[in-house]
């Protein structure tokens, strides 16, 4: 999504938050006073805790926080709810979060005029301020209880006429009408921010709102458990009637520069401003060459919050891509990675690299590689063990959020027993977002099986420009189209039940040795015209078969 704070939000999604300042609440003073007891626990003893910033776990190991059914709400809508950093072996469980200012507002739309959209704001919900005059929207149905179909995300200018109305001016024409519901969200930090973290395990946590992510983490070295945690709607703020929107304003997991695995067992993911869950890994530039093994690299934001030397170590494979098609072109193994000496030089180029790029700073690093790297100045490298490779995710609910149910970009993983349930853009995605967000990588080894997914894609999927037009979708975000790599490989998608999509059932794309089994695809391409039209897809059938070898289909 593109929003007027785009910059600092990339800045926290990819680079990590700056960590919450101790707030001496309650709750911080009784798992501080655990730990100072060399208690390996701590439960929580009361019902509610309504503190202005999160909890702050630094340099913590081996240690649990039973919430003991208690619930937190955070009173300063900018905060995280938690933030682990530099922990490993934590354990959080049984409680709730929730955020009081939400950390959002909405409205109903009361009058159209042309492309403006006049609009008060719900009672009982933050009032308007400077900040939230935004670029884009959230349409819902009148009653609020879904997103409204056929409408995809809408783009224009947000005005504040007073705390209590405003205007929105819509770039284009969308399908919005008098007395459909909207909601309007910045982004800022996430409900549980986990940095530098080895083992992490959440259990039975409800969220119900949070100001950006729900569970954003990078730089981790253990393995990341999230069982039996919902994400949904919490009841109505005090003074409101109109039932709350959002649970979450953007997505509910994303995991980067991690070299654990991820386990996402019967959860609970809705009403969420993007994907459920994002695995992987950065895209990085050679930048230059110092010799023929070593190579100068950019990544966009500021040393202080960016320990990719932690993540990456010797004997890492690292694939190189081209440019353009981001076609593999060969490979090498890390020797060595440290900050370069030649910062100043090399940073005046990061824009050049990163269409979606942060004001905040830069860090240049110095790769050396076991063996020449003979590879062009401009091309790209990643490296796999980074995206949190070796996951699984079983028996969760995904349902009535904006954009993707999954969207993954790692490898050696399982998508089984889930249910898919109005989504506004495909249920599961895999492949690189090389163009723009510089997330990869090329999928391989994964499972998709015996899934449900039912009304997907009523919100975007039938766009001319959507590049994952169907309710599964193998693909690559690229610079132009149409490419012709076969990154995507080794796949099975068996067993799954897809039904009511505008776009097709399964999109095979850019694909090497895909086994395609025991599907059933019902009243799919419901779109007049061909989805993704101008990324070069052509004549869609129920399993959509584009640039791709070794694909074998069965009923």
């Amino acid at each position: 999504m593109k929003i007027k704070t785009l910059s600092s939000f990339v800045a926290s999604l990819v680079a990590g938050t700056t960590l919450c300042a101790t707030s001496g609440s309650a709750l911080q003073q009784e798992v501080d006073a655990a730990r100072r007891a060399k208690k390996n626990s701590v439960t929580l003893t009361q019902k509610e805790y309504r503190i202005p910033t999160g909890v702050n776990l630094t340099k913590f190991k081996d240690f649990t926080i039973d919430g003991n059914g208690a619930k937190i709400v955070i009173t300063n809508p900018r905060s995280q709810a938690f933030v682990l950093w530099n922990s490993t072996d934590i354990t959080i469980k049984n409680l709730t979060v929730d955020y009081d200012p939400l950390p959002y507002t909405q409205g109903v739309i009361t009058a159209i005029d042309g492309k403006e959209l006049k609009f008060t704001i719900d009672a009982g919900y933050p009032r308007l301020t400077p900040e939230l005059q935004l670029n884009y929207i959230h349409i819902f149905t009148p009653d609020g209880r879904r997103w409204k179909e056929n409408c995809p995300d809408v783009y224009g200018k947000l005005k504040m006429l007073s705390p209590d109305e405003g205007i929105f001016t819509m770039r284009k024409s969308y399908d919005v009408e008098i007395g459909d519901r909207f909601a309007v969200n910045y982004r800022s930090p996430a409900a549980f921010d986990i940095n530098r973290c080895g083992k992490v395990t959440f259990e039975d946590i409800t969220i119900q709102a949070s100001p950006g992510v729900a569970f954003l983490s990078r730089y981790g070295h253990g393995e990341e458990l999230f069982h039996r945690v919902k994400i949904i709607r919490g009841t109505p703020p005090t003074g409101a009637t109109a039932p709350r929107l959002l649970a979450g304003n953007a997505d509910g997991i994303n995991i980067a520069s991690n070299r654990g695995g991820v386990s996402v067992r019967d959860c609970e993911f809705s009403y969420l401003g993007d994907d459920s869950i994002n695995l992987h890994c950065e895209l990085m530039p050679l930048v230059s060459k110092v010799d023929e093994k070593v190579i100068d690299t950019v990544y966009p934001y500021p040393k202080s919050s960016t320990f990719l030397e932690e993540v990456y170590t010797p004997g890492d494979r690292v694939i190189f891509v081209r440019s353009g098609d981001y076609s593999v072109i060969g490979e090498a193994k890390i020797a060595r990675i440290e900050v370069s000496p030649r910062s100043k030089a090399v940073a005046s180029q990061t824009p050049d690299f990163f269409p979606v790029h942060s004001t905040r700073g830069f860090t240049v690093y110095e790769v050396e590689f076991d063996r020449p790297v003979n590879f062009p100045e401009g091309s790209f490298f990643y490296v796999p063990v980074s995206s949190a490779q070796g996951f699984e995710i079983v028996n969760n609910y995904f349902h009535d959020h904006r954009a993707r149910g999954l969207r993954l970009m790692s490898s050696n993983g399982v998508v089984e027993n889930n249910r898919f349930e109005r989504l506004k853009s495909c249920a599961i995605a895999l492949g690189g977002e090389f163009n723009w967000w510089r997330e990869a990588g090329w999928c391989e080894n994964i499972a998709i099986r015996n899934n449900k997914m039912i009304d997907i894609g009523w919100g975007s999927m039938a766009s001319p420009d959507n590049y994952v037009p169907a309710v599964v979708a193998t693909f690559a975000r690229l610079d132009q189209y149409p490419g012709f790599y076969h990154g995507n490989r080794n796949l099975e998608i068996t067993g799954n039940e897809i039904k009511n999509a505008p776009g097709a059932g399964i999109l095979l794309n850019y694909c090497d040795g895909v086994k395609v089994s025991d599907n059933t695809i019902e009243n799919v391409l419901l779109s007049k015209g061909v989805p993704g039209r101008d990324k070069g897809f052509k004549d869609p059938t129920p399993v959509w078969i584009q640039n791709s070898v070794n694909i074998e289909v069965q009923k």
